[in-house]
């Protein structure tokens, strides 16, 4: 059940993305890369993500997870009841980079503009570098892509607008709340509440999670990126 909850909601989701924002690429979409990154994709036929503490802009997942941090923060000051307790428990704080459920992320950027400056100085190493054109459904399921690439990995168009983001995620708040408000009614004693509540914090994390590669600070607008993103959480231990 859990499941294909979580698949419905992520399917409901890319529908209201789509309705506030361009849902298909431009045609082609280019990758910024140095003649080292053009040497590994043209010699191993692949495109390789990269971990995001990586990348030029190391602010990226805090910046969304901070705005997610706030609007949870608005949500718990008005909720009641159980949801109430949910979120002063399993939701207390939202930090999928720590604890014992993390967040790890693998992404690929690409951008609708072929010639752009901010680009060039980024990803071309203080030398020659490259804009390699794809055409988008190279990585659309089945794609020449993605084909052999991991389950999960998607084509995503990063939000830069702070009210369209913020949008975002209220919508997946009320979703999840809404689902969560129906599956209470079902419960009858306190097992039951622990099994839901524990249910519903991986339901919550998971789609929350996966819009943190998705938004990026609003002066980074003129990249106009596609993104794509393997993401996964894995259990583990604090350091």
């Amino acid at each position: 059940m859990r499941l294909r909850l979580r698949l419905r909601l992520s399917g409901d989701l890319d529908e209201y993305q789509a309705s506030i924002g361009p849902s298909e690429p431009a045609n082609p979409i280019y990758h910024y890369t140095a003649a080292a990154g053009l040497h590994g994709i043209v010699n191993d036929c692949a495109i390789f993500l990269t971990d995001p503490s990586y990348l030029s802009d190391k602010t990226e997942l805090r910046y969304g997870r901070e705005l997610v941090s706030e609007i949870l923060a608005e949500r718990k000051a008005r909720a009641s009841g159980a949801l109430a307790a949910f979120y002063g428990d399993k939701m207390a704080t939202f930090d999928p980079f720590a604890g014992h459920v993390r967040a790890t992320f693998y992404v690929g950027s690409f951008c609708e503009r072929s010639d752009l400056l901010s680009q060039w100085r980024t990803y071309g190493a203080g030398t020659a570098g490259f804009a390699l054109g794809f055409p988008p459904e190279t990585f659309t399921p089945g794609g020449s892509i993605m084909a052999s690439a991991p389950e999960g990995a998607a084509l995503h168009r990063i939000e830069y607008a702070r009210d369209m983001q913020k949008q975002i995620v209220k919508y997946v708040f009320e979703r999840c709340e809404n689902s969560f408000a129906t599956d209470l009614a079902s419960v009858s004693n306190e097992r039951d509440l622990r099994v839901l509540n524990a249910g519903y914090f991986g339901l919550f994390m998971l789609q929350l999670v996966a819009l943190l590669p998705q938004f990026k600070h609003p002066m980074f607008h003129e990249e106009r990126e596609w993104r794509l993103t393997l993401s996964r959480m894995r259990e583990g231990d604090d350091e």
